[in-house]
């Protein structure tokens, strides 16, 4: 017969109803936040109109200071004048009354000074002359310069005074004839002109600064705190919407004018905005505290148990998770929550058991075939040194028995231990025997170069990892060639052993190559290149599939041999304790 169990939600649902959470929630996760972007949005929106207002402003005012720069610049008489102004017999009110015409027409009022190419002063339109244009100094200027350079540009550039903070702009233009630069027309800016036009932009709420390229105010109604060693703040300069400075929160907008020459900022202060909404935050948060702990108590009796039983159940699925099957529910509720408690019991038991089963079956596995494995490779490493011996023995008996002794410690080596895993030290040990076999063998005709970092050599690698590769090469390398060079070269890259060998012997025929190649990427160990293989795989084994051989051969390169895998280190470790990886 079956059990009818209680609705645990059928509960919850009565208690949240009854106390009007849903009401609470949404005034506090939508009505607050919503209120809040609403006071920022026409912050925004007021910020961006103050910037773009004045942008626009003072773009047009230096627009007509460029364009009346250029049109003096252009004037015929202008020309005739700079080209000979001793031998000048017009009229001299006529150019003034062109100099002043231009600037009248301008928004701006502004000076204006004629030079001639030594940067001498020919017409001026004040009595003061600016240190700036002195004819000692004003050839040295960046002004001069770049006009000089790029006569047929209008330029726009800054001087000034960081500490009183006085600044003037200055806007000209080179006066040519036939390719050559007679003269320039300069109009003055005082900062204090622009300044007015910044003070018509009536928003008290907003700052306004119009600076150079290299962030000095030129006009503006910025406060002290907001400049930094006499630029613009840095922070100001380099962010856009709200920007936190020295505990002040502004919202910046920017506009760059006159292909980027000059930069007008605007910005909004809102650090009382964010106080007044974390104080009207707190104040909600305290009302919904208060509210959600009288639902709390009200509704504890009811929803208590059952929430506990949750929790109990979140925090062994997290276990689970993270790979903890040890973990039990006990839950005696008598409802539907108690049949879940004991079927997850039952299903962790069933996968512990599975799991276990698997473990132990792979492990088996793996430890069989890196076994069978090593049992290819000893008879096949014995067989070709044997071969070697054997013909050092008609040639020199005294290095047939060096070559002995070497061969006596590399199987005293390979057989020591039931090890599959050594330090490299260790193992580059041992090769070096088998490269002294090979060395009374070949003599002069066989090099070898090593490159082995030093601090690869306490990590753990595969016994006996170097000789079959270098008896491949020995044996398949010579060819023709008269001299064959081994590199071997070993290095740490991001916690990942590589590995390198490479001769300069006959390169492998591309159908081989493709067979081999297609062979480590698959577990056949049919064929020739079965020490390379067992390398191979024994690796995989180890370590994983991620890691292994790879093999490259080509007339230019030689063959070359990589090797890599993870970079342990430790004592010596059983094949079977990585097994499964």
């Amino acid at each position: 017969m079956e059990t009818n169990f209680k609705r645990y939600w059928d509960d919850i649902r009565k208690t949240l109803i009854i106390y009007s959470i849903i009401p609470v929630l949404s005034l506090f996760l939508i009505g607050y936040p919503l209120q809040y972007y609403f006071f920022m949005s026409s912050i925004r929106t007021n910020n961006q109109q103050c910037n773009a207002k004045l942008a626009q402003s003072v773009e047009v005012s230096l627009e007509q200071q460029l364009c009346m720069v250029e049109t003096i610049a252009d004037t015929r008489d202008i020309q005739k004048f700079l080209s000979a102004p001793d031998e000048w017999s017009g009229n001299m009110s006529s150019l003034y009354e062109t100099i002043y015409g231009q600037i009248n027409a301008c928004d701006l009022r502004s000076d204006c000074f004629v030079l001639d190419g030594e940067g001498n002063i020919l017409l001026s339109t004040t009595n003061v002359t600016p240190g700036y244009l002195k004819a000692s100094f004003f050839p040295y200027t960046s002004l001069a310069l770049y006009m000089t350079w790029q006569p047929e540009e209008s330029t726009v550039k800054w001087s000034g005074s960081t500490q009183a903070k006085e600044y003037t702009m200055y806007l000209g233009r080179a006066v040519e004839q036939e390719g050559q630069i007679i003269g320039f027309v300069v109009a003055v800016l005082p900062g204090d002109t622009l300044s007015r036009l910044v003070a018509q932009q009536e928003n008290s709420a907003v700052r306004s600064v119009i600076v150079n390229p290299f962030g000095y105010p030129f006009a503006g109604n910025v406060e002290d705190w907001l400049l930094e060693y006499g630029k613009l703040h840095s922070d100001l300069r380099s962010g856009s919407g709200k920007v936190n400075l020295e505990g002040r929160i502004q919202y910046v907008d920017s506009c760059e004018i006159l292909n980027n020459r000059v930069a007008v900022y605007t910005m909004t202060d809102i650090a009382y905005l964010d106080e007044i909404f974390v104080r009207i935050g707190i104040l909600l948060l305290v009302v919904s505290a208060l509210l959600t702990f009288l639902m709390l108590v009200a509704s504890r009796r009811i929803a208590r148990k059952k929430s506990n039983v949750l929790d109990n159940m979140l925090s062994a699925i997290k276990n689970v998770r993270k790979g903890n099957l040890s973990g039990r529910l006990v839950v005696d509720t008598g409802d539907e929550f108690q049949i879940f408690a004991e079927e997850y019991n039952r299903m962790l038991t069933e996968l512990e058991k599975l799991m276990e089963l698997n473990k132990e079956i792979g492990r088996r596995t793996a430890i069989s075939e890196i076994k069978q494995l090593e049992s290819q490779f000893n008879p096949h490493f014995l067989f070709n040194t044997l071969s070697s011996i054997r013909y050092m023995i008609d040639i020199d008996t005294g290095e047939a028995q060096k070559m002995i002794a070497s061969l006596c410690k590399l199987l005293r080596y390979s057989i020591k231990t039931v090890d599959s895993q050594t330090t490299l030290e260790e193992d580059w040990q041992y090769t070096q025997q088998y490269l002294s076999i090979l060395k009374c063998r070949f003599g002069d005709r066989l090099s070898c170069r090593t490159q082995i970092a030093p601090e690869t050599m306490d990590c753990l690698v595969p016994k006996l990892l170097f000789q079959p590769i270098i008896e491949n090469a020995v044996t398949y390398g010579f060819g023709d060639k008269e001299v064959l060079h081994l590199e071997i070269q070993a290095s740490l890259c991001q916690d990942i052993l590589m590995m390198t060998i490479t001769n300069d012997g006959e390169a492998i025929a591309p159908d081989r190559l493709r067979e081999i190649q297609a062979r480590l990427h698959g577990k056949d160990t049919s064929g020739r290149s079965i020490g390379l293989y067992n390398i191979h795989r024994r690796i995989q084994l180890l370590y994983g599939e991620a890691y292994g051989v790879a093999l490259e051969s080509s007339t230019e390169n030689g063959t070359i041999v990589r090797i890599r895998f993870p970079a342990q280190r430790g004592n010596k470790d059983d094949s079977s304790s990585n097994c499964g990886r």
